[in-house]
């Protein structure tokens, strides 16, 4: 077999499970994934809009640990290890920036358990309900303003339906937080940090906002 000499035949000792819905895939993204290949699986969204509900009634059912991963999220190196690896039941790695508006633990880098999974094993069947309309009772301003989508608000509805059934967990959240570039950037593929620069002998500070997938000129 031949080996990409990037990724070479990298083997670690423990296989991870990760599911990755997209759109589109930004290169950050792809990029902390790298290593990760072989245990993940790209979950196609493009051309169905109940297709990230239906990934995640199936990996309901099929009841194993997992971590879900958003096409357009960063997160620092080792943090899919550490998370795979923690006693939690349900790890999150929040955004940076601006708390979520809607309070609930986002679904960006986050791992589910099999416990948890047993314990909320109806939450997916309830989202979608018999004939796939059940979603729109849920919130339902959210039909008539930005939130038109069913794949839009399921961290919110596992969030608010393990509040409503009384099952006992709570997310335990992960540090260094990860970065949402829908959130922070202007653009999908650019981000908000200051950095430092050292030139002429002397740190001066650089720019405030870069572009991930492009050569800076810092």
């Amino acid at each position: 077999m031949a080996f990409s000499p990037l990724i070479g035949p990298h083997v670690r000792a423990e296989r991870l499970n990760i599911y990755v819905p997209y759109t589109q895939v930004l290169p950050g993204t792809m990029s902390g994934l790298l290593y990760y290949l072989r245990d993940t699986v790209f979950v196609d969204c493009r051309d169905d809009v109940w297709a990230y509900a239906k990934y995640m009634r199936r990996a309901w059912t099929d009841g194993a640990r997992l971590i879900n991963v958003e096409h357009d999220v960063f997160w620092a190196p080792g943090m899919l290890d550490e998370m795979w690896r923690c006693e939690h039941d349900w790890c999150v790695c929040p955004y940076s920036g601006p708390p979520d508006p809607l309070g609930a633990p986002p679904f960006g880098l986050v791992k589910f358990s099999e416990l948890l999974i047993r314990q909320t094993e109806n939450v997916w069947v309830d989202w979608m309900g018999e004939h796939g309309e059940q979603w729109r009772s849920y919130r339902p301003g959210w039909t008539t303003t930005a939130y038109i989508k069913p794949y839009y608000g399921l961290d919110c509805y596992l969030h608010d339906w393990i509040r409503e059934q009384g099952v006992e967990q709570r997310h335990h959240s992960h540090f260094p937080h990860s970065i949402n570039t829908s959130i922070e950037g202007h653009k999908p593929s650019e981000v908000y940090h200051p950095v430092r620069v050292l030139r002429d002998g002397a740190i001066v500070d650089g720019p405030k906002t870069f572009d991930i997938t492009a050569v800076n000129t810092l």
